[in-house]
């Protein structure tokens, strides 16, 4: 179209033209912009839930494995204070 208003002598509406065509041009290399920051914003906040995620399971797992052994612990000093009650006990008879 710039060509045509060139070669019409309208150098005004050709001006127009390009300054319209380049505007637009312009106004779609920043929409294209903001659409790759934003697809690149989701990407790295889902990776970093993600990482929280994993983080948070390993947390899990870590606590349930001390929450065994304390009760293991507890289970064991349990057992063995009923144990020695008994065997005193016994003891306390014979003697």
């Amino acid at each position: 179209m710039f060509e045509t208003y060139q070669n019409q002598g309208k150098y005004k509406d050709a001006v127009k033209f390009l300054k319209y065509k380049y505007t637009l041009k312009d106004s779609i290399f920043k929409l294209k912009n903001i659409d790759n920051i934003n697809k690149l914003e989701i990407k790295y906040e889902t990776r970093q839930k993600e990482s929280d995620i994993k983080l948070l399971k390993l947390k899990t797992v870590n606590q349930n494995k001390q929450i065994t052994i304390q009760f293991l612990v507890i289970l064991f000093l349990v057992l063995g204070s009923v144990s020695f009650i008994v065997i005193y006990s016994q003891y306390k008879k014979r003697n």
